[in-house]
C-alpha cells in the first residue's frame, strides 16, 4: 500500500507522475486508465497519511487525460497517477 511518504520518495526518485500500484514507474499508453491523487487532500489511515483519489482518467497522449464521464481532455491535475488494472 502506498502513502504520502512512499509517494514522495517515488516521485523524487523517478521524475515521472505515472506509476503502477507498487509505485514502479510506467510509461503511459493511450487508452490506459489511471487514478489521479492529490497530495494536498489526504486522510489518516492508522499511522500514515494517504492521499484521496481525485479522479479516474483515461490517458489520451502528450500528458493529457480525459476524466471518466467527460468529453474534453485536459492536462493532469494530480500529483501522481496510479495505473488501474
Amino acid at each position: 500500500m502506498f502513502n504520502c511518504t512512499t509517494i514522495k520518495a517515488a516521485l523524487a526518485a523517478h521524475g515521472t507522475v505515472f506509476f503502477d500500484r507498487d509505485l514502479k514507474p510506467v510509461t503511459p499508453v493511450e487508452g490506459q486508465w489511471f487514478c489521479e491523487f492529490d497530495l494536498g487532500h489526504t486522510f489518516r489511515d492508522g499511522e500514515h497519511e494517504v492521499p484521496h483519489g481525485e479522479a479516474i482518467v483515461e490517458y489520451v497522449g502528450e500528458g493529457r487525460v480525459v476524466p471518466d464521464g467527460y468529453d474534453c481532455d485536459r492536462r493532469t491535475h494530480g500529483d501522481i497517477l496510479i495505473l488501474q488494472s
